[in-house]
């Protein structure tokens, strides 16, 4: 199985899992719900990567694992993954947790190292996902996403064959947040959004946000392109700019908006 196939199957089987398995409440309640969602993820990837379903030891295996353990000289981290589990070659790890950015930040660098350490196996990456369901009305859902930037640059010089992949579980009456690295490339068919205008633009107004800007801008007409297929990029852009002015006044859609209108064809 290759990478795209595999981190297809990851998302497809978080689409599945989540909506019966909501994280919710308090203490016991919220842990118990996430190990839930633990045990019925891992059983769905593994089903669909080896097209049977796993056994209980199989499951117990992929669960709160136990990563450094004989990584000579760092067997006493007692670090473990909530989901591993590796697929032809890749290791990968997923973690579940609320949208706090430096939880994400920590245990995410933890991951990596062990990755990188881990010289008793060679795989070809790691694919690591980020599984993040909302908290408390003070976590920062942007700054999460933030750091899903800098994960995936991370991931991606450090090895062209390991991608990083966000999944943020928003409540029911919300869109689910996915962030993964094909999410803002940008297609062929996308050439008239002026990129190599905006290549010269950064070259003297470089910054973070704004990369952030004009990936995202890219990657919402692009989803919106996908819904209406029968219309043309230009007629999907002005739609996206008019949405944006009805709905929701936010900084970072004023941006977008801006990004839409200085680079389209």
């Amino acid at each position: 199985m290759n990478q795209q196939a595999i981190e297809e199957a990851i998302l497809d089987s978080i689409k599945q899992v989540r909506m019966h398995h909501p994280i919710s409440g308090k203490g016991t309640v919220k842990r118990n719900g996430i190990s839930e969602l633990q045990r019925t993820l891992s059983a769905e990837i593994f089903q669909r990567i080896n097209e049977k379903p796993p056994t209980v030891k199989e499951v117990n295996d992929m669960v709160e694992h136990h990563l450094f353990k004989g990584v000579n000289g760092y067997d006493h981290i007692k670090d473990r993954a909530d989901i591993y589990l590796e697929v032809d070659g890749y290791e990968v790890i997923i973690e579940i947790d609320a949208t706090r950015a430096d939880q994400m930040a920590k245990k995410f660098v933890s991951r990596v190292s062990y990755h990188i350490l881990n010289k008793q196996k060679i795989a070809k990456g790691l694919i690591y996902v980020a599984l993040l369901y909302k908290g408390t009305q003070s976590m920062n859902i942007d700054e999460c996403q933030k750091y899903f930037e800098f994960a995936k640059a991370i991931i991606e010089n450090s090895n062209k064959q390991s991608s990083f992949l966000g999944y943020i579980m928003m409540d029911d009456s919300q869109k689910d947040v996915m962030y993964s690295q094909s999410k803002y490339q940008i297609p062929e068919t996308f050439e008239n959004l002026g990129l190599d205008e905006y290549m010269s633009y950064l070259q003297l107004h470089y910054s973070d946000n704004s990369v952030y800007q004009y990936r995202r801008a890219v990657g919402i007409v692009k989803d919106y392109l996908d819904k209406h297929s029968g219309k043309s990029i230009e007629e999907c852009i002005k739609e996206c700019i008019e949405k944006c002015k009805v709905r929701n006044t936010s900084t970072y859609l004023k941006a977008y908006q801006k990004w839409w209108g200085k680079y389209s064809g």
